[in-house]
């Protein structure tokens, strides 16, 4: 069985629910390794566990800041990050082709921004197959330090064809010929048939309220709490299915909000269950981030996107990808939010969202990159 390394991260669930995806649906053909680069293969350069006494690496800084919304600290460090990893790209070269000699894989698949470059420079240099697959709609953190490269068995991807989409590529100068339109690779649960019925009487959801899903990625956010507040002011029937993930603190402070009889709630924790959620859900309410809002469109959910602070730059073209397809819209102050919801449900636009997304073309992403792994190797 030929072996396949994935570099992933745990520092954002969007990597990680990538990754998992391809190991449900390739693992039966290739043996996939799932290795987080940043700490096992360039761990010693990770100057954010250095300045802070071993307490914290960067991954784990990257969380903590998320969950607390700091995006243009975030923007601000991501800057200095490409500035450091441009300087030191040759010795993460050497780093990664270090790791490969030993591991001797047979393809090499990234999922992971601003090291691709060294990635490119390691599999060319040993001939091996690489497959760059952004989770970003904006792939541009992704072709960092990539320029003509002359890595033959080199193929990046685009989750859907969009002009947009493909400009960003532009920079890099990757021929058009090792460019494929794959599809976004999520769970096979996604395609599956849902007996809606059953879901909803699992998560003790009524049967005649329109369903509410918010969900700010599965690590949460603060933003969680004042959404569901002002969600709670809402005038008509809605039932409020709460996503905590693995946010444990954000728990109590949902509890103290007082809901009117018309508006019921599920509190949900991390699970696995997502596309349940999903497709028992009229409406969905979400953070930019990429994956999540890559399965609401294929499950044909529309979506209010989280835009109240600022958006990390990277992810400046998820909403506005939604909003150019007309799929959804976006979320500039949380207490607009009862009457954006209110009007949704009420004049017809939610199910002329439901039509742009049940018409718009979506390649079974898993499929397509297997497919696209076995002319590779």
């Amino acid at each position: 069985m030929k072996k396949i390394i994935v570099f992933t991260s745990d520092g954002a669930g969007g990597h990680t629910a990538t990754t998992n995806a391809l190991k449900a649906s390739m693992g039966d053909t290739y043996n996939i390794q799932a290795v987080n680069i940043f700490k096992d293969v360039i761990g010693e350069v990770d100057i954010i566990y250095t300045l802070s006494g071993h307490r914290m690496n960067g991954e784990q800084f990257y969380e903590h800041c998320m969950v607390r919304k700091y995006n243009t600290f975030l923007s601000a460090l991501h800057g200095v990050g490409k500035w450091y990893f441009r300087r030191v790209q040759k010795k993460l070269g050497k780093m990664v082709e270090r790791f490969l000699v030993k591991h001797q894989p047979d393809l090499v698949i990234s999922v992971i921004p601003l090291v691709d470059g060294a990635i490119v420079q390691a599999t060319q240099k040993l001939g091996i197959p690489f497959l760059l697959l952004p989770t970003d709609l904006d792939s541009t953190n992704y072709i960092h330090d990539i320029y003509k490269p002359k890595h033959e068995l080199l193929r990046v991807t685009l989750p859907f064809e969009d002009t947009d989409l493909r400009k960003k590529l532009i920079p890099a100068h990757i021929p058009t010929s090792q460019i494929s339109v794959t599809g976004f690779p999520i769970r096979q649960d996604f395609f599956e048939h849902k007996d809606i019925k059953s879901i909803k009487q699992s998560f003790n959801v009524p049967e005649n309220k329109p369903v509410i899903l918010v969900l700010m990625g599965s690590v949460g956010s603060d933003a969680l709490y004042s959404f569901t507040k002002e969600l709670s002011k809402l005038p008509n029937e809605a039932h409020l299915i709460i996503c905590t993930g693995r946010y444990e603190a954000i728990k109590q402070k949902i509890n103290t909000i007082s809901f009117p009889t018309h508006i019921s709630t599920t509190m949900v924790g991390f699970t696995q269950r997502i596309s349940d959620l999903m497709a028992i859900a009229d409406l969905f309410i979400t953070k930019a981030g990429p994956v999540s809002m890559s399965e609401a469109i294929y499950m044909n959910l529309p979506m209010l996107v989280d835009t109240t602070s600022s958006v990390l730059k990277w992810e400046k073209m998820n909403y506005q990808f939604i909003q150019k397809h007309e799929f959804g819209d976006v979320i500039k102050k949380a207490e607009d939010l009862p009457n954006m919801v209110s009007s949704i449900l009420k004049d017809g636009k939610l199910q002329r969202m439901k039509d742009n997304l049940t018409a718009y073309d979506k390649k079974h992403g898993s499929n397509e990159v297997k497919s696209l792994i076995a002319t590779m190797i």
